[in-house]
Formats: C-alpha cells, structure tokens, sequence
C-alpha cells in the first residue's frame, strides 16, 4: 500500500531535515507510528498523504506515484482513497457536525453523496458517541468531541488507507479504547491500511508493526 524510497524533505528556513531511506506497508497492515516530537511523524504522514512534497525520492500509494499527480489530481486520490485524521482537527466552525463529517463529499465530485453515505454518518457518530450533537457547530462541543468529529470525517468515504495523527491526544482511556477500536475495525471491515501516530507506547500492542521513525531517519543518514 506504501512504498517510500529515498525520501527527503526539508522545510524552507528551518534546520528540520527528514530522511527515510526506505519503509513499506503491505495492504491490510496496521501500523502504529511513534517517536519522540519533532522527529517527523507528523510530517511523513503528510509526505504520504500528498498534501507536501519530498524534494527528492518517490512515494507511492497504491502503486500510485502521488507527488507526481497534479495538484487537483492529488486532491481527487486523497479524497478517494485515503482518509485522514488530522491532530488539529480541521473542522469547519460554520457547519454542523454532520456537514463536517460528510465534508469529503461536499468539496468534490471524486465521491458521490447519497443514502448510504448519510446511514454510515449517522453509524459513525453512534458509534463515537456524538449521534446527539449532529446538528450542533464544533464551537458548541468539547474538544474531545471535536476530535471524534474528525475521526468519523476520515472514516466516512471507506478509504483505502487511513492516516491517523493521535486520534487519542485528548481524550480518557475509556474513549481512547473506543476510537481506537473503531479505526481498527473499520480498517478490518473495509481491508484498509492503518498507519497511527501515537505517543502511547500500551497502544501500539493494537497494531500489527510499530515504526519508529527517529530510528528510520538514523538508518538513512548512516
């Protein structure tokens, strides 16, 4: 499902240089992605995603190239086929959290709407706990409501490949369990891959590989 050769990316102005040499996910496999902050997990998400480009290397999802896609090319595939979950939540503070939710279908014709995708948005947020606040705005939820909003958000299109960014930072254990179980077995149900950033070491039991990407960077730069 991931193929990373030889990647290499820096920020403009800044000192922070990130070098993978090499990494492979198979299709299916759940990956737990750790590391201290500031090694770069949150930036190899985005670098597999396609919303940044590596200066040098190739990246492939799917067997597709993705930074060689056109802008609207890499929109359309991350739309697609690829759900994310970002750590800032990104929602939308004029929509309602079911608007929020069904957002990916809302911002392009990659992904048609229609009654199933409404059923699975209700099945999403029962699951998630939030089935009674689909008509509030985020501004009126807590933040670890905010942020099961945006887990269903990454859920909802039935992706290929589901990229994580600590869906758990804010929430207790006992919710921390739920979401983690529930990206996990969609995952299992829809045979998605799963690759999760987390600093919880207890949860990387859950998955099936841990990656440390500081040890990985080390590699490339030997």
């Amino acid at each position: 499902m991931i193929r990373c050769d030889k990647i290499q990316f820096s920020y403009p102005g800044e000192a922070f240089d990130l070098k993978v040499d090499s990494l492979e996910v198979l299709n299916g496999e759940t990956v737990a992605l750790v590391g201290p902050s500031g090694c770069g997990k949150t930036t190899l998400l985005n670098l597999i995603s396609g919303n940044l480009l590596p200066q040098s290397g190739r990246i492939e999802v799917a067997d597709v190239a993705v930074p060689e896609l056109q802008l609207h090319e890499r929109q359309h595939f991350r739309i697609r086929r690829i759900g994310l979950i970002p750590q800032s939540f990104d929602l939308l503070d004029y929509l309602t959290v079911r608007e929020n939710i069904m957002l990916p279908y809302r911002v392009s014709g990659a992904l048609k709407m229609d009654g199933e995708v409404q059923e699975r948005c209700d099945a999403l947020a029962e699951r998630t706990g939030i089935s009674n606040q689909l008509d509030k705005l985020p501004g009126q939820l807590s933040t670890g409501e905010q942020q099961r909003v945006a887990v269903c958000r990454g859920l909802i299109n039935s992706p290929e490949l589901i990229l994580a960014d600590e869906p758990t930072g804010n929430l207790d254990p006992e919710n921390e369990d739920l979401i983690v179980s529930l990206i996990l077995e969609e995952a299992a149900r829809i045979s998605a891959t799963v690759m999760m950033i987390t600093h919880e070491r207890s949860l990387c039991s859950r998955f099936e590989r841990t990656v440390d990407v500081l040890a990985i960077r080390e590699e490339a730069a030997e």
